[in-house]
């Protein structure tokens, strides 16, 4: 059963960079490691019903040099080649609070289609506008976005899975309105 927001949810927002987070998560021999981007932007124009999204590969928040070298180069993400890693929207659907949000991935200059499945929170008066939450999670096969570097390990297994899960935790803003 899902609950009905309260208030309507109209007009542009825009993603802010500090309280919002885009992070992934893929398996690694037998455990999970997960990362994320410290960068992000973007927008949610409710009214049309399109989310932008956008992280710089460059903004990859890994503690360990050379493993985020190797994670930005050509063997992964290719940032010299592709610096963005972009979505965007083609269809919004809210049932209450849960939302779907399907729409066109690009990674490495390949864009294939997403759906991703989350929440959004109801409006809330923030200290400089409304502001509104939104999560959501999908999974993707990483060989269809030609990221397919991995390695043998002894018993047959190999180093990193295939299925990578993308999580995106968004805090949006719109400004108070303004006088004028």
């Amino acid at each position: 059963m899902s609950t009905t927001l309260t208030t309507p949810v109209t007009g542009i927002w825009s993603i802010d960079p500090v309280h919002s987070s885009v992070d992934f998560t893929v398996k690694h021999v037998v455990s999970k490691f997960r990362a994320g981007f410290g960068e992000v932007a973007g927008s949610y124009d409710a009214d049309a019903g399109i989310l932008r999204g956008s992280a710089p590969v460059a903004s990859l928040d890994i503690a360990m040099e050379d493993l985020k070298a190797h994670l930005q180069s050509p063997d992964f993400f290719d940032a010299a080649s592709h610096p963005t890693i972009d979505f965007v929207s083609s269809d919004v659907r809210r049932d209450g609070d849960l939302l779907e949000v399907a729409g066109e991935l690009t990674i490495r200059g390949v864009t294939k289609p997403v759906t991703a499945r989350g929440e959004i929170t109801e409006v809330a008066a923030g200290p400089a506008g409304d502001i509104l939450g939104i999560e959501l999670e999908a999974t993707i096969d990483r060989g269809d976005w030609g990221l397919d570097w991995n390695m043998d390990l002894p018993g047959g297994r190999k180093a990193v899975g295939d299925h990578v899960t993308m999580s995106v935790s968004l805090e949006l803003g719109r400004p108070a309105a303004q006088e004028g």
